[in-house]
């Protein structure tokens, strides 16, 4: 009877170990995948910046232009 129980304590904590590990798996991933999207909103960003720089050099090029 001992050795039953210590052998399903034993399981209930490898059962337990794992659903740890990939709960930590799928945290890991979702992190991933956050860390993916901000990167991506980040780029974004950086591209429509870019493009807001170019229009407005443009539009300084354009008055220079009509001035003269």
């Amino acid at each position: 009877m001992f050795w039953g129980g210590v052998h399903l304590v034993k399981t209930r904590l490898n059962d337990q170990i794992m659903s740890a590990r990939l709960l930590k798996e799928a945290s890991d991933r979702y992190r991933d995948t956050k860390m993916d999207q901000n990167y991506q909103v980040d780029a974004y960003r950086v591209e429509v910046t870019k493009r807001q720089l170019q229009v407005s050099k443009h539009q300084r090029l354009l008055m220079r232009v009509v001035r003269q």
